[in-house]
This record gives C-alpha cells, structure tokens and sequence, in this order.
C-alpha cells in the first residue's frame, strides 16, 4: 500500500519534516505489522510533529488501530480498510 503526498515543491525538506516523516514511515511500518498499540502511539507521535500542527492521516490511522485492538482484521488482510457503514 502506498500513499503518496507532495512534502515539499522546492525539493529540499527541513530537521522537523524529516523527523515527522520517519516517524510517520515507522507508525505505518508498525501499522501493516499489525502492532497496534505501537502504531498508535507512533502515530500520536508524528501528529505532534506535524508541520502544520496536526496530520488527517496519522489521526485516521491511529482512530484505526484502536478498531483494530477491539476487533483485528482476519488473516488475509492486506493492510486495506474496508469501511463497515
């Protein structure tokens, strides 16, 4: 699963992005290792570090991992959400 966003349009990144952006790459890492409760702490992690002060997706995939401890995903998951409702 990829998830492609434009981080920067002059090519370079700062410290700070840089640092939110491994975080964010190891919260999914956790994430699509099915390591829930460490994911959704990564995950709060890169939202604190976020540039704007706060990340759509790092709060969704956190709000996801809490799902996920009360009721995982089979086996066969592929690391796709499916909407319930």
């Amino acid at each position: 699963m990829l998830i492609h966003e434009l981080v920067s349009a002059r090519g370079a990144i700062d410290t700070a992005q840089a640092t939110f952006l491994q975080t964010y790459d190891r919260a999914m890492e956790l994430y699509l290792n099915r390591s829930w409760a460490e994911a959704k702490q990564a995950f709060a992690a890169a939202q604190e570090l976020s540039p704007r002060g706060r990340d759509h997706p790092s709060k969704l995939l956190s709000a996801r991992c809490e799902e996920f401890m009360r009721d995982p995903p089979g086996p066969e998951w592929s690391g796709v959400y499916m909407h319930k409702s």
